[in-house]
């Protein structure tokens, strides 16, 4: 499995597909990479798609004991990240994630996602650490840095999402000189395990028609 090492610690990621436009996908709080595995295989078909596995708490690999896992952090992460990559190549729980999909997620995606911060402490840490750096209004301030960003974005929202506002999406979009708003039916907030095909599709589009 392929594998970056940052003054953080290691990153592992995925790299498939074909010579093309590069698509970065990234994961999220307890959700592995293999959240993207059914948009990737749809990509791939002629796009060349890089999945980083964040240090989140399904990351298998550990941070560093003085690793900066705030917002900011991780942001300065993938940036690195994707510099080295560029050079060489009781769960359906409401409480859980019971809201954030429509379709039960395969239990053995989820067991992959949550192993890693039931089994280690260290992964544990790593979670905790990012939550406590995790400051109020961090997101909004970041948020209103957007109109400084002037190149296209697609925004893809599921209006029937039940831990986002759909108004949330609507106001992102207006933050962006250049934001596209697409909005996607019948799925809560994991759209890549709702609608896959659909996702991809729109990341497809959105990618030749800002690349002409």
């Amino acid at each position: 499995m392929p594998e970056i090492e940052l003054s953080a610690g290691v990153l592992e990621y995925d790299d498939a597909g074909a010579a093309g436009p590069v698509v970065v996908l990234l994961n999220g709080l307890l959700i592995g990479r293999s959240v993207w595995r059914s948009v990737v295989a749809d990509l791939a078909v002629d796009h060349r798609c890089l999945v980083l596995e964040l240090p989140l708490g399904a990351h298998r690999r550990p941070m560093r004991d003085d690793a900066d896992l705030s917002g900011r952090g991780l942001a300065g992460l993938l940036a690195l990240a994707l510099q080295q990559m560029r050079i060489r190549p009781i769960r359906r729980s409401p409480l859980n994630f019971g809201l954030m999909s429509k379709r039960p997620v395969p239990d053995t995606v989820m067991d992959a996602w949550l192993r890693p911060a039931i089994s280690s402490a260290r992964i544990r840490r790593d979670v905790l650490t990012y939550l406590r750096a995790t400051r109020k209004g961090e997101y909004l301030e970041a948020a209103a840095s957007l109109p400084g960003f002037t190149g296209p974005a697609l925004v893809v929202w599921a209006p029937e999402d039940r831990l986002m506002r759909p108004d949330h999406g609507r106001r992102l979009v207006q933050q962006l000189p250049d934001g596209r708003l697409a909005e996607v039916t019948d799925s809560y907030t994991l759209i890549p395990e709702d609608q896959p095909q659909r996702c991809a599709e729109l990341i497809r589009a959105f990618i030749a028609e800002t690349s002409r």
